[in-house]
């Protein structure tokens, strides 16, 4: 099935921002935002919860704090 969006100019870029950093195309980024959504929805709670978890775990890649990863930052934390 072929769905024609019209997008708000910022919309797209944040979008696109998110689908390159996932190492995605806008097109491919925007399916799996769908897929998840719809798999959400269809799961019980603790299908979401887990898909929130992947999702987040998506997010930190990469994520750094004073030129410290997440991975780090906890790993001080712990000391």
């Amino acid at each position: 099935m072929t769905v024609k969006l019209e997008l708000a100019p910022d919309i797209e870029a944040g979008l696109l921002t998110k689908a390159q950093a996932n190492g995605l195309s806008l097109e491919a980024y925007v399916e799996q935002v769908l897929r998840e959504q719809v798999r959400a929805e269809s799961s019980p709670a603790l299908m979401r919860s887990q898909l929130a978890g992947q999702r987040i775990r998506e997010l930190h890649k990469g994520v750094t704090l004073g030129g410290a990863s997440t991975k780090e930052l906890i790993e001080e934390g712990r000391e």
